[in-house]
Parts: C-alpha cells; structure tokens; sequence
C-alpha cells in the first residue's frame, strides 16, 4: 500500500487528509426526497428551467395560462399563483408530444 492510497500525503508532510479532500468536487446537498415539491411563481419557473428544458420564456409561459385550458392548475398561497417545476415540465414534454 502507497501513502497516497492510505490518505496519506507525501512522507515530508506527514498529513492526513481529511475524507473527500483527495481532488474529488464537492457534491451538492441532497434534497430530502420526503420534502413537498417546491411552489413558485411562473417567473421563477421559467429562470430555473429554461429554453435547455423546453419550457419558454416566462411571457410566453403567461400568455400560455391565460389562453389555454389545458394549462396545470396553480396552487393559490396568500394571493399569488403557485406552481412546481414538475407540473410545467411535463405539460410542455406533453406539447411537444403532441406536435
């Protein structure tokens, strides 16, 4: 066994390294998968996913609401519209199904 595979660095050091210090990228915080889907306004839907995802900009997202019937409900909190990430999603994966 070599140093560097004992999480040693070399002998002049003489330290140990602390677990994921090796050069591996820092993962991001798992979300808890029990936690409810987040709410958020169109606009903000529309910033976090983007045309990458299929989802258009947000003033086509708000003409979309207001003429088509199909369009997912909104969850209504203190006045404002409410909608998850997955709800849009898969109405325009839906769309793009049936173009």
């Amino acid at each position: 066994m070599t140093a560097s595979e004992a999480g040693v660095t070399p002998l002049r050091d003489r330290l140990r390294l602390i677990p994921g210090q090796a050069g591996k990228p820092d993962q991001e915080p798992v979300q808890d998968p029990t936690a409810p889907p987040e709410l958020l306004a169109l606009a903000e839907v529309s910033r976090r996913l983007g045309p990458a995802d299929g989802v258009p900009k947000y003033d086509t997202l708000r003409a979309h609401k207001n003429r088509r019937e199909d369009f997912p409900k909104a969850t209504v909190i203190n006045g404002k519209e409410l909608y998850t990430e997955s709800q849009i999603l898969a109405y325009y994966q839906q769309q793009e199904k049936k173009a």
